[in-house]
């Protein structure tokens, strides 16, 4: 599934601005000539066609796949490959007849000479279009020339991830009429949409330009008679007549949204509204912007995000597929270069109005110095500030109930593409377990703006997110220290839109020492978990064979050792026993049940514990999952929202019920969808993608 994507994931974002060379600043221009108004002018029409032309071949491309003419393993969202017919390859030569071509519109009438006042508008072109302008005696848009090899290449990828987004890629042979019609909606007023915005504001400009004004973009917000709200308003009502069904007919469609209201905020609001503005400035100017900072609001609710949002933890398989917090709002720095395709990704500076770092003497101060540093000025002197990977994780597993505090501990050390939303980031987080308060609540609650549970417990309080099983999680509301299970959990993410891969590469403990595993930890440290001994080695730890204490390692808790395919080539079962039986009253928000029992005193007994005051019977027998050899992920990078991924290992801790129930040490894999908005250096205006000219 995809969410709306942004991506990238995931994090904060520095505020930083870097022009391409040779840029005049807004207003520094003279009064635009006649030449130069034309100019304009064909570059917006040209390119403004092509792409009406590229959207009716996508739309086109899946309409045929619906009608069976087009075979299944075309990628219709490319409009390159949807072009069938070749009609982009002829607007595409107009563009570049017209812009220093054969019918060049950018000379100057008298001397032939490239209309430079204009070109000036066109410092680089950004990523997902950057190599297109490195053919000249620089690396940014030499000439029209180049120009046009940009604007084409922009406007292929944003119409490709556009479409990616908002059509999807569903099994078009299975859709029903219904569906089919839902689909076509989509992809139609998405079109109509973009092309109402680029005309709106197109005519504001050539108006201004005739005028003649400075070289300026100056209607990038302009909606002089409504009709760019009116379309989007017709678009929402054209969704609510099309799209029929529940959340799971809905999702077939592969779309960003599986609901109607869903689809409406993020097909309308978000993605052809944003993409539709940025795709009509580019045509007037790219002012070389990278967006400065970004924030991520991960996506763990099960309605579109059902089968691809993803914890999954140890090797014995009942801690697998639990639950991501649903809502929290993280933000990270980027420093991109010129062509925004090089960003690198960092926590500092610190935005406290997100209160991801507080006080360690008071969870309820945000804070700005982190990595165990103190912060005398917000929390007193002596007193630590320290930035937390969202707020408490509620865990229960095998009727053993933890509360998880994660810290960030060091700097990130990541990159990202801000034009393609591809992104790679190392996480280092140090884990504090605590002993949950009940097997329905393991951590403290946020309910009614008050803490329930824990030494807060009656206090006031914020949400900064929901767990989809449990309930909302605050910063407010942490555990008892004193329920705290002794040690640090340390593990390193390596978080990536891309793939990630985890091989069984070390050999099991007694009586499997001939089978394969997946993880230890280090002989020389417990608390560093291991896939290889160059892990070891590299932080002088000795080789990695130990279970540290933890439980036995194993590769799997199947009868015969064997961990099947469940056919989606990720996710594994154990075809032979254990199945498991849980109470089927209490039942996680994905519908598996995590309470285990043998009978139906085994639930009655937890009763005053599950909603209700009833737990239900015992039932269920459900398959054991298992990881596959290797452990995989992939990620899913674009431009509102992203999947980020990975797959490591996790060490022991010092409580044996913990490790037993998990199987830690053991592999780990994580597959969370969030949506995102970039920010413009001022860290207050949404970056409109792909040039940012909205930015003040």
């Amino acid at each position: 599934m995809r969410s709306i994507k942004v991506l990238s994931l995931t994090t904060l974002f520095a505020l930083t601005a870097l022009f391409g060379s040779g840029l005049l600043a807004s207003g520094a221009h003279a009064a635009m000539t006649k030449d130069e108004a034309k100019c304009r002018s064909t570059i917006f029409k040209t390119t403004s066609k092509y792409q009406a032309g590229a959207w009716k071949a996508v739309a086109g491309c899946h309409k045929g796949k619906l009608k069976g003419k087009v075979g299944a393993g075309v990628d219709c969202n490319d409009p390159i490959l949807a072009d069938t017919k070749g009609k982009l390859a002829k607007a595409a030569s107009k563009i570049r007849d017209s812009l220093g071509g054969a019918k060049d519109k950018c000379a100057d009438k008298t001397t032939g000479a490239a209309l430079s006042n204009v070109l000036a508008a066109y410092g680089r072109c950004p990523s997902p279009g950057e190599i297109s302008d490195d053919g000249g005696a620089t690396d940014g848009i030499d000439d029209f020339s180049e120009l046009a090899d940009c604007l084409i290449a922009v406007s292929d990828s944003l119409i490709a991830t556009t479409a990616s987004e908002v059509m999807g890629d569903p099994d078009h042979a299975s859709l029903s009429k219904d569906q089919a019609k839902c689909q076509g909606t989509i992809g139609k007023n998405t079109a109509k949409l973009i092309a109402t915005i680029g005309k709106e504001r197109g005519k504001c400009q050539a108006g201004a330009d005739k005028a003649g004004g400075d070289i300026d973009w100056t209607c990038g917000s302009f909606d002089g008679k409504g009709k760019i709200s009116k379309s989007g308003l017709k678009f929402k009502d054209g969704i609510t007549k099309a799209c029929l069904g529940d959340e799971e007919t809905l999702d077939a469609l592969d779309s960003c949204g599986d609901t109607v209201a869903q689809l409406q905020a993020c097909v309308v609001d978000t993605i052809a509204t944003k993409v539709g503005g940025g795709m009509t400035a580019m045509l007037f100017e790219l002012p070389g912007v990278c967006p400065a900072s970004v924030k991520v609001t991960t996506l763990a609710g099960y309605g579109q995000q059902r089968t691809s949002t993803e914890l999954s933890l140890g090797w014995t398989g009942l801690a697998h597929g639990v639950d991501v917090l649903d809502g929290w709002i993280g933000e990270a720095n980027l420093a991109c270069d010129s062509d925004c395709d090089n960003c690198a990704v960092t926590v500092l500076p610190v935005d406290k109005t997100l209160g991801n770092c507080r006080c360690d003497n008071d969870p309820t101060i945000s804070c700005d110095e982190p990595f165990g540093a103190e912060d005398a000025d917000d929390c007193g002197a002596g007193n630590e500030c320290i930035c937390r990977f969202g707020p408490p994780l509620a865990l229960s597993t095998a009727g053993v109930p933890v509360c998880v505090l994660t810290k960030i501990a060091n700097e990130l050390v990541g990159s990202a593409d801000a034009g393609t939303a591809q992104a790679s980031t190392t996480i280092n987080g140090e884990s504090s377990v605590y002993t949950g308060l009940t097997v329905t609540q393991p951590c403290p609650t946020c309910d009614g703006s008050a803490c329930n549970g824990g030494p807060r417990d009656g206090l006031a309080c914020t949400v900064n997110a929901v767990h989809p099983t449990f309930g909302n999680s605050s910063f407010d509301c942490q555990p008892d220290p004193g329920t705290r299970i002794p040690g640090t959990v340390k593990t390193t993410l390596n978080t990536t839109t891309g793939d990630s891969s985890l091989g069984f590469d070390l050999s099991c403990d007694p009586p499997l020492t001939g089978t394969a595993c997946a993880c230890a930890v280090c002989s020389g440290d417990s608390t560093v978990a291991c896939n290889s001994d160059a892990e070891c080695a590299a932080v002088g730890a000795g080789v990695c064979d130990s279970n540290g204490g933890g439980a036995a390692r194993f590769p799997n808790a199947c009868a015969d050792g064997v961990c099947s395919d469940s056919g989606d080539g990720i996710h594994g079962v154990c075809n032979a026993s254990p199945s498991s039986q849980f109470c089927d009253g209490e039942l996680r928000a994905n519908g598996q049940g995590y309470i285990p029992c043998a009978s139906d005193a085994d639930c009655d007994a937890l009763d005053p514990e599950c909603d209700g005051g009833d737990c239900g019977l015992c039932g269920g027998g459900a398959q054991r999952s298992c990881f596959l050899d290797p452990v995989t992920a992939s990620g899913d990078p674009g431009l509102n929202g992203s999947s980020l991924v990975a797959t490591w290992c996790t060490p022991p801790t010092s409580n044996s019920a913990v490790n037993n129930a998990g199987g830690s040490p053991g592999p780990g894999r994580l597959n969370v969808r969030f949506d995102f908005t970039g920010y413009c250096p001022d860290g207050v205006t949404p970056f409109e993608t792909p040039g940012g000219s909205n930015c003040p």
